[in-house]
């Protein structure tokens, strides 16, 4: 066979490569899109699955499983001074949040585990109003005692 031939041969077989690269690229979008749309429907039935909700306060907000009756997420800045005069937490008491299915203080009764704080009230004992905000079941995670009367109170 001449060369001529042999290259003209071999120059059409990208061509039919090329459309079967268009092809598999665009089967492979499809996937990649039925993917994405798969996962994404999985991540809200799962969060529908934790019977999550977002709660918003002066001085932090929450995404919390009701489910777990846990928070999962949370976003708070350090507002008070580290010098500032610091309100006493004698007679605060934890609280429900209205409209939400939260532990209770029987959940961490007769165990080792405390009701650690999330937004730390010691972060926002300045005001009292804020300190008093930080005693809510949905801001208060299953902890250690150890873990919370050690390392976490410091």
């Amino acid at each position: 066979m001449p060369a001529f031939q042999m290259l003209k041969k071999t120059s059409n077989f990208p061509n039919r490569n090329c459309k079967f690269a268009q092809f598999k690229n665009l089967t492979m979008r499809n996937i990649l899109l039925v993917a994405i749309l798969f996962i994404s429907t999985l991540s809200f039935a799962q969060q529908d699955e934790l019977s999550v909700v977002e709660i918003k306060t002066d001085i932090y907000e929450i995404s919390y499983s009701q489910t777990y009756q846990q928070p999962l997420i949370i976003d708070y800045t350090v507002i008070c001074d580290a010098t500032a005069r610091s309100y006493p937490r004698e007679g605060i008491t934890f609280k429900k949040y209205p409209g939400v299915k939260t532990s209770s203080s029987s959940d961490y009764s007769d165990n080792i585990w405390d009701k650690g704080h999330m937004a730390p009230a010691s972060t926002f004992g300045c005001k009292k109003e804020w300190l008093e905000t930080t005693f809510s079941y949905t801001n208060c995670a299953l902890q250690h005692q150890t873990l919370n009367r050690g390392a976490w109170a410091a």
